[in-house]
């Protein structure tokens, strides 16, 4: 019994030990890449506000729609999706695991099957949402992104859906305002939603902690590495 509280004692030192360097140590933005955006205009000029928006366990990335290529705003449309709508402001992005993200809009809806199945290894769903004008809460940064990392940050998410956006099958969603579609990847308990969008982060310039399992861990990591933030009230 005292060998198995050592073990446990021991694994969970490692653990606070992993999430700590994870945090503090920072990691900065990653190399411009190719990706299958290349040739697609992005509107606008000059930095975009974008906005870091985490839950319980989840991380999503919100990039303003009159920021996005127009051939974005077609396919979601075909979908269903309410671009149009004179209230819309927003998208809002997601990556997960395929036995939770699509199947559990509250916490309270996980099962332990899919818990299971996704901390160990498990395929990967994409969520697009449309959201209006939004009071973010406490669980929210915004950044400011160069035009030139907009670019790079988009192809990033671009990257998440299996096929690229313009060849996702949309999938239900929670409700009118957004869908699932075929993800890239894989999804564990090393690499999740929260990993994933730090990654994306750092394509957008923004450094983030080295590792960041949780977006408590991902917070911290932006309050206490990345230069870019700016006010969240709108």
């Amino acid at each position: 019994m005292r060998q198995i509280a050592r073990w446990a004692l021991g694994f969970l030192l490692l653990a606070a030990l992993a999430l700590a360097v994870g945090t503090f140590v920072p990691r900065g933005p990653e190399p411009a890449r190719q990706s299958r955006i290349d040739g697609l205009v992005i509107p606008g000029e000059g930095p975009a506000s974008i906005r870091v928006v985490t839950g319980v366990i989840h991380t999503d990335i919100a990039v303003p729609i009159e920021r996005v290529p127009v051939e974005w705003l077609d396919r979601f449309a075909a979908d269903g999706l309410p671009v149009d709508h004179p209230q819309a402001r927003w998208f809002l992005f997601g990556w997960g695991s395929r036995a939770i993200y699509p199947t559990s809009p509250q916490f309270s809806d996980m099962t332990i099957g899919a818990l299971f199945r996704a901390f160990t290894y498990d395929q990967t769903s994409m969520r697009v949402a449309v959201l209006g004008p939004v009071e973010w809460g406490e669980g929210t940064r915004g950044f400011s992104v160069p035009q030139s990392r907009l670019w790079q940050l988009l192809g990033a998410i671009d990257d998440g859906f299996e096929g690229g956006i313009q060849m996702a099958l949309a999938q239900p969603g929670y409700g009118p305002d957004d869908r699932f579609y075929d993800g890239t990847g894989w999804f564990n308990a090393l690499v999740g939603c929260n990993t994933w969008a730090a990654e994306t982060l750092r394509q957008g310039g923004i450094t983030t902690g080295l590792w960041n399992p949780l977006p408590q861990t991902l917070l911290i990591s932006l309050d206490v590495h990345s230069s870019l933030q700016e006010p969240v009230n709108r």
